[in-house]
């Protein structure tokens, strides 16, 4: 646990430090960046997380926490969330939250750094995310790898500190 902390630390200090030099003017392939803000084409499709850090005590039937979890942005701007605690069937996974789970979360930019905030219905507090897309494979440590394309999310509290990072690599 203290690994992802420290893990952690890190990242965030990463992201701020590129959030800082205004990543959104610079390309993700010059001076060696291996993460660029991401845009709303990345987003557009279905994610599955890889791993996730938090510091945040969590009940293990909380979904939001969940080890498992799918998201599906769609070019209107709505998005579904599902979290469990076991792996998904993906015959299953695209009858569930695809067809089944009504479309109620909306995601907006807020920025061209890759800030959005995903609002839900009757809850006047959105979550607001920090994402990147990584423009290479890097490790992140002995147990997490991401690949070009994947994309971290830096979920920021109301005063704008980070309390989990997911990974995300696209489902296909």
């Amino acid at each position: 646990m203290k690994n992802k902390k420290v893990i952690g630390l890190i990242i965030f200090i990463v992201v701020i430090l590129i959030v800082i030099i205004g990543l959104s003017k610079i390309s993700g392939d010059k001076d060696g960046l291996i993460v660029r803000p991401i845009i709303k084409e990345d987003l557009i499709g279905v994610w599955g997380q890889i791993d996730f850090i938090t510091d945040r005590k969590f009940q293990d039937n909380d979904s939001f926490f969940a080890k498992y979890q799918r998201f599906h942005f769609f070019e209107d701007g709505f998005v579904k969330q599902m979290g469990t605690t076991y792996p998904f069937n993906e015959d299953e996974m695209s009858a569930i939250i695809f067809e089944t789970y009504p479309k109620t979360l909306k995601f907006e930019f807020v920025n061209n750094d890759g800030l959005f905030k995903i609002i839900t219905p009757n809850n006047p507090q959105p979550q607001t995310i920090l994402g990147v897309y990584f423009t290479e494979s890097q490790i992140i440590d002995s147990q997490l790898t991401v690949q070009k394309g994947d994309l971290m999310f830096s979920y920021l509290d109301p005063k704008g500190d980070i309390y989990l990072q997911r990974f995300l690599r696209r489902v296909e």
